[in-house]
């Protein structure tokens, strides 16, 4: 039995993380989703973990530690630095893309209106995050 592939969502609001949640479960049994509330929580779940997650997909907006904050502190660790980080917003500014991709990010998934297509949203963000 091989590797299954581990996501993370940090996003504050319950009903987007559950979604994405469903939505990976749709890829199937070869994929596994951890989630986070926001960009603290996010960081103090990935340093306590021996297993870390082969994508991490990043909200924008959040309390206590907003996306752009925790893609700061995910890029100054040795470790965490390497994880593949998609940012999954609402927002479909070009400041928010340019920005986030210039700290980092490897990619700029917006979420959809419509939750039929996130399944393979996800698996390209994933594939062009590569």
């Amino acid at each position: 039995m091989g590797k299954k592939t581990v996501l993370m969502i940090v996003d504050d609001d319950k009903d987007d993380s559950f979604f994405f949640q469903l939505a990976v479960k749709e890829l199937g049994k070869d994929y596994d989703c951890v989630s986070a509330e926001n960009g603290l929580d996010a960081i103090e779940k990935l340093n306590k973990m021996e297993l870390l997650p082969d994508y991490i997909f990043l909200d924008l907006n959040m309390p206590l530690m907003n996306g752009k904050e925790c893609l700061t502190e995910l890029k100054k660790s040795s470790t965490l630095c390497k994880i593949p980080v998609i940012m999954y917003s609402t927002s479909n500014f070009s400041d928010d893309i340019q920005s986030t991709k210039a700290l980092g990010a490897s990619y700029y998934l917006p979420k959809p209106a419509n939750i039929v297509h996130l399944p393979e949203n996800i698996t390209l963000a994933m594939l062009s995050a590569r």
